[in-house]
């Protein structure tokens, strides 16, 4: 079982830092991974938190406290490769 992303982990998250998507997989089964680029805290509210990401050249998102369980400091297994009959 890999553990998701706690609000303590993504506070403490650094610039360059990899994170991995635990739904979303790569044409080979492997989970997708995201370079963190900032990390937004308030010190008002201690429970809110934005990340933001980069995937590739052009893939640009934000994640909040909601959807941190999507998410994974440790990479996840690859899915097994389906296999081909001919």
């Amino acid at each position: 079982m890999i553990e998701t992303l706690t609000l303590g982990q993504a506070r403490n998250l650094r610039a360059g830092t990899t994170i991995y998507a635990l739904d979303e997989r790569n044409s080979d089964g492997s989970a997708q991974r995201f370079k963190v680029l900032s990390v937004k805290t308030w010190k008002k509210d201690t429970n809110k938190v934005i990340v933001s990401l980069k995937r590739g050249l052009k893939e640009f998102l934000k994640i909040d406290e909601d959807s941190l369980q999507c998410f994974s400091l440790v990479e996840p297994e690859p899915l097994p490769k389906a296999s081909r009959r001919s």
